[in-house]
C-alpha cells in the first residue's frame, strides 16, 4: 500500500504545482497524467465513483498530446474493468 500512497501524494503536488491561483492549469497534460494515477489509486482501493471522476477530469478540456494521454488512461481502464467488471457505471465509463 505504501505504493499507492506515495503515486497519492505525488500526483495531489503535481496538480497543486501546476494549477495557478485562480485555478487555471499551467501543464495540462501533468495534471491530466496526475489525475489518472489518482484515479488507478482510487479504483485499486475499491473507489469507483473517485476513480471514474479523476478519469473523466483527465480527458476533459483541450490536451496538446491524446494519443499519449491515451496509453496513460488504459492503466485506469484495466484496473476499472478488473475490479468493477459488470458494475453499470463502470461499463458506461469503459465504453466512453
Amino acid at each position: 500500500m505504501a505504493h499507492e500512497e506515495k503515486s497519492r501524494e505525488l500526483s495531489e503536488e503535481v496538480i497543486r504545482a501546476g494549477t495557478d491561483f485562480d485555478n487555471r492549469e499551467r501543464w495540462p497534460m501533468r495534471i491530466a497524467e496526475a489525475q489518472i494515477t489518482l484515479g488507478v489509486v482510487a479504483a485499486r482501493a475499491g473507489e469507483l465513483d473517485e476513480a471514474l471522476v479523476r478519469g473523466r477530469r483527465a480527458i476533459e478540456g483541450n490536451r496538446q498530446s491524446l494519443p499519449s494521454l491515451a496509453l496513460v488512461a488504459r492503466d485506469l481502464g484495466h484496473v476499472v474493468s478488473q475490479q468493477f467488471a459488470g458494475e453499470p457505471e463502470a461499463v458506461a465509463y469503459l465504453d466512453s
